[in-house]
């Protein structure tokens, strides 16, 4: 592996990380200011409550899409 490939594999893994921090960090604020947060949970939008109580709010549409090459 060249040194620029370590270096972006390095970049990318401190981005990931800073990026997982951030969203943890942040839904525990917003859970703490609303009480509750929307994600997207198996196939769901779902609304999780502080007490763990889950809503189910909207099937998630799954779209095929194919790829024509000429």
């Amino acid at each position: 592996m060249s040194t620029i490939s370590k270096t972006r594999a390095i970049t990318k893994k401190a981005l990931v990380a800073a990026a997982k921090r951030g969203t943890k960090k942040a839904a525990a604020v917003g859970m703490n200011i609303d009480g509750y947060n929307i994600v997207a949970k198996n196939g769901w939008i779902v609304k999780l409550y502080q007490s763990g109580r889950v809503e189910r709010l909207s099937k998630i549409a799954r779209y095929h899409v194919s790829v024509l090459f000429d």
